[in-house]
């Protein structure tokens, strides 16, 4: 159930993200193209009151040399003209694809993604059935799949497939990745902006947080599974890297405040490396964006440490149960002794 509303809020946030970033004017999104317009972002989060930290590792381009579908996807082909967005997800338990269509009745809608399908099946190594078929304001026809059998190998695969050697950068986490994963999702998604397609790889995980009440401290690398991480030199635009890693740390139970942080504090982000933390505690939330600025060396230490309680809800519940029935049996021992006396 956890890993279906995941997929379900990643689909819509992925559609609302392409809706958001389709641009008005053709001839610009022609432009970015040429020059290869190149996004790479990790996010991570962590809530206290679950003890559960997530974290996501994403990839966007214009340039389908960059990021793509793999092959022989082929978002050239005529079935695709009227089709917005294209999305399809894998999880530990389902894969899911979805169709986009405009100024499309369902039934032609159906006919040219089935007519996909055959290339979906081929690079994903899969087999894609037939759900439904929604009109909202777009047409989306919907199939499924099995889930994959091994999800940190597959998307070794898809690094290869969907990612151009020479990116580099933040991909080279992508084989480790799901070294401490518990959940994990993989998602692409192509918009199409009539002269060219919008590609976006997002590989996300969940796993359980150390429990405990004083400093903690989220390293970064290790949650990726390697010892250092560089930007790629395709996201350097205006001299600066638009590579970004940020964390949020979230507590209803009790305050968190930030203690320190590697590599240290930046007072200007984006033009200068470092950590930007704009609010430092007590309080329930706090956040951090590390920016590399004009600095494209590796970075071998990315930590974020805080002082406050993560003990999850389950535990908490349990911890009072318990402390009930010590006092309850407390209670029945003295009610005892009194009775002998």
């Amino acid at each position: 159930m956890c890993n279906r509303k995941r997929l379900l809020a990643i689909l819509g946030f992925l559609f609302l993200l392409g809706l958001v970033l389709m641009p008005r004017d053709i001839a610009s999104v022609s432009a970015d193209a040429e020059i290869g317009w190149f996004s790479e972002m990790i996010n991570a989060s962590l809530d206290c009151d679950a003890g559960r930290f997530s974290l996501a590792c994403s990839f966007s381009s214009v340039n389908m040399s960059q990021v793509h579908f793999p092959d022989p996807v082929d978002f050239n082909d005529p079935h695709m003209l009227n089709c917005s967005s294209v999305v399809v997800a894998f999880t530990d338990n389902s894969s899911t694809l979805m169709f986009y269509f405009n100024y499309t009745s369902s039934v032609e809608a159906k006919n040219n993604a089935d007519a996909m399908i055959p290339s979906m099946n081929s690079a994903f190594d899969i087999t894609f059935v037939y759900q439904a078929t929604y009109t909202f304001p777009y047409v989306v026809v919907h199939y499924s799949a099995d889930a994959k059998s091994d999800m940190a190998a597959f998307l070794a695969t898809l690094k290869t497939e969907c990612i151009s050697p020479d990116v580099q950068g933040f991909s080279e986490v992508l084989p480790t990745l799901f070294t401490h994963a518990e959940e994990r999702t993989i998602t692409l998604m192509a918009v199409n902006y009539t002269t060219s397609w919008y590609n976006t790889l997002v590989a996300d995980y969940e796993t359980a947080y150390p429990e405990g009440t004083g400093q903690h401290t989220v390293d970064i690398l290790y949650y990726l599974g390697v010892s250092s991480l560089q930007p790629s030199s395709y996201s350097l635009m205006g001299g600066y890297y638009f590579s970004l890693v940020s964390l949020s740390i979230t507590s209803s139970s009790s305050p968190i405040t930030f203690v320190s942080c590697q590599p240290p504090e930046t007072s200007m982000p984006y033009t200068s490396s470092g950590w930007f933390i704009p609010e430092k505690g007590p309080t329930d939330e706090i956040s951090g964006t590390l920016y590399f600025g004009n600095d494209p060396s590796a970075r071998e230490a990315i930590t974020f440490t805080f002082e406050g309680s993560v003990i999850p809800e389950l535990n908490l519940a349990a911890t009072m149960l318990l402390m009930i029935l010590v006092s309850a049996l407390t209670l029945s021992l003295n009610k005892r002794r009194k009775m002998i006396k």
